[in-house]
């Protein structure tokens, strides 16, 4: 199920979204402002169902939740191994998931897939 608040959803990022959600092991795509505000998102309906999440829109919440904090720090520490150096891709890697994170000016692109 995919849900926007856009207004005018950019058309490359609706195709980066496509693109995604068709690689196998994708089980969800969430774009937020770097502050976890969720913009558009795409989610497998398995991801409600395993922690008992109401509705994807919660889902995709609790996602951007725990993502948007983590960018801050991690280009406090990159910044502070060389301040000429930035951000680009962050990949983390759990028992559950592969949780991709690629963070562009004010916005983050999330994306969960399955490690298997």
């Amino acid at each position: 199920m995919q849900t926007s608040y856009f207004t005018e959803k950019p058309s490359h990022v609706i195709e980066c979204i496509d693109r995604l959600k068709a690689l196998r092991g994708v089980k969800g795509v969430v774009v937020a402002t770097i502050e976890g505000v969720v913009l558009e998102h795409y989610l497998s309906d398995e991801l409600r169902t395993q922690d008992d999440t109401p509705t994807l829109d919660l889902a995709a919440q609790k996602i951007a939740n725990l993502a948007s904090p983590a960018l801050p720090s991690i280009r406090l520490a990159v910044a502070s191994m060389d301040p000429n150096d930035e951000v680009y891709f962050v990949r983390v890697r759990t028992r559950r998931y592969e949780i991709l994170l690629y963070p562009q000016g004010e916005y983050v692109l999330m994306a969960l897939q399955d490690p298997k």
